[in-house]
């Protein structure tokens, strides 16, 4: 079992920002609390607001970041706007911002547009793929481009140069991870610095042609994930072995906190709690299959998933053990944002410790004992039969945040291999994120308050899988799963 007395507020943003777009905004209020542009002096305010609580909060600023590299961009920020007048659109106070944070190189230390000050994209999501992008996942014809097209250059710049200039307004650890998230939000109009995009592509049979952007407002029908089907299990019959698709680490009881805590309220978002899938039921659903079939291997994709709860990663883990594991160390930070937005949950902190204070997950277990778990994210049922079969975990650069925590403590305590790419992060550093938006632009932000350190004390900058498999462009284009592939053949020839 995980020896989990940390305190996780299971706040993971890139798992609300993610689904936003799939689910359906509360349109008034996200209206009146996002203006489509600020005046110089307020924009002055919102930048001082950010510094201050980001510097207030953050656990370690200096973990990647240099404090000259960090001291420049602040300041260069600062006198930026103290020269400015007239009004300043929001849009573009958003990318100076995001520019600043990605200085730091923390993923959890960021910030998004408000939902309602630019929902519009392209009516595509785009994959990239041995360095190649291409258009994935088509919406509609309005561009009249096709599923499996290559985009090559974007306003006469070569696509991968065009991606690198996106990423200096990511927050990141590694630069993969910088690319992941630059091409999942390459279709919205708010990330680019012009909006008059002109692509070049070129058709599978080699024809080349041009495409102009058209923006569309397709908030309902557009998103990375889906909050009603964050996981899904399927049967391999030729190989006898599971294959479980695991894109976020959210279920109903996730989606009851984020609602209570007004999570979801401060994101603009409705979902239905009572069709979110359970993650107890569905598990237990999944390993007594695998027991009835006497299925020796279990497949867990994680490749698409960057986060959300990290305690539903405990809950997988008790299927497969009772023993005590290594688990990660660390420490929470205290701040003025943590006491205005979780006094009540960290009291006793609070009343024991000065503002400011590094508190490790010993002296919380100490102090709050039980206090320091939640109860309704553990088991009702505890499974009296644990999985003896093999687990195999699929992993990319988008596996991130409470995906790769889970990775790491199935890998440091040998309960499963990985294959495929390294993950998005090596398992240490900030984490855990404050949700906070700024007072003028209503600029979402959010900024880490904990720092973990590996239950290995691995220091790898990217959690390293055990069988390193590289998708190529020309396994996407024939339609195949390179990853899964060879994770199959791999286990028919019993090497794995």
């Amino acid at each position: 079992m995980v020896n989990n007395f940390r305190l996780f507020l299971l706040i993971a943003t890139y798992l609300i920002i993610a689904t936003a777009a799939v689910a359906a905004p509360d349109n008034e209020s996200a209206k009146s609390a996002a203006p489509t542009s600020v005046t110089a002096a307020q924009a002055r305010e919102d930048i001082s607001y950010l510094i201050s609580t980001v510097e207030d909060s953050h656990p370690d600023l200096y973990y990647r970041a240099t404090r000259e590299d960090y001291g420049k961009a602040g300041k260069g920020l600062q006198q930026k706007y103290a020269v400015a007048r007239g009004d300043i659109k929001t849009v573009s106070l958003y990318r100076d911002i995001a520019a600043f944070l990605g200085v730091i190189h923390d993923g959890h230390t960021s910030c998004s547009l408000p939902l309602s000050s630019d929902n519009a994209r392209m009516p595509f999501a785009a994959k990239l793929v041995g360095g190649r992008l291409f258009v994935d996942r088509l919406l509609d014809d309005s561009m009249h481009v096709s599923t499996g097209d290559e985009i090559t250059a974007v306003n006469g710049i070569p696509a991968l140069k065009y991606l690198d200039g996106m990423t200096k307004y990511r927050s990141y650890e590694v630069y993969g991870r910088a690319l992941v998230s630059v091409v999942n939000s390459f279709s919205s109009r708010g990330s680019h610095e012009n909006e008059d995009l002109k692509l070049l592509l070129k058709k599978r049979d080699g024809t080349i042609y041009t495409a102009k952007a058209v923006w569309e407002n397709v908030t309902d029908k557009y998103g990375m994930l889906n909050p009603y089907q964050p996981f899904s299990f399927s049967y391999l019959d030729g190989i006898n072995a599971g294959y479980m698709r695991w894109d976020t680490f959210f279920d109903r009881r996730v989606c009851g906190f984020y609602a209570r805590h007004g999570i979801l309220a401060r994101m603009g978002m409705q979902v239905d709690q009572s069709k979110v899938p359970d993650f107890e039921d569905f598990l237990h659903d999944v390993f007594d299959e695998l027991e009835r079939r006497n299925t020796p291997y279990l497949i867990v994709d994680l490749r698409e998933n960057s986060g959300g709860s990290s305690l539903l990663g405990n809950n997988f883990i008790s299927f497969l053990t009772d023993e005590k594991i290594k688990d990660y160390g660390g420490y929470i930070k205290l701040s003025s944002l943590l006491k205005k937005t979780h006094g009540d949950t960290y009291e006793k902190l609070f009343a024991r410790y000065p503002p400011g204070s590094k508190v490790t997950d010993e002296q919380q277990k100490e102090l709050m004992g039980e206090e320091a778990s939640i109860p309704e994210f553990e088991l009702r049922k505890n499974p009296q039969q644990k999985y003896k079969g093999k687990v195999i975990l699929l992993t990319g650069y988008a596996t991130y945040s409470a995906a790769e925590t889970f990775t790491v403590l199935m890998k440091d305590n040998g309960l499963a291999a990985v294959a495929g790419e390294p993950t998005g992060n090596g398992g240490n550093g900030p984490i855990d994120s404050l949700l906070f938006s700024l007072p003028n632009s209503r600029i979402n932000a959010r900024v880490s308050f904990s720092f973990q350190t590996r239950p290995s004390g691995n220091q790898e900058k990217e959690v390293s899988p055990d069988i390193r498999i590289i998708p190529t462009a020309e396994d996407y284009l024939a339609g195949r799963d390179t990853v899964l592939e060879t994770v199959k053949r791999m286990i028919v020839d019993k090497k794995i």
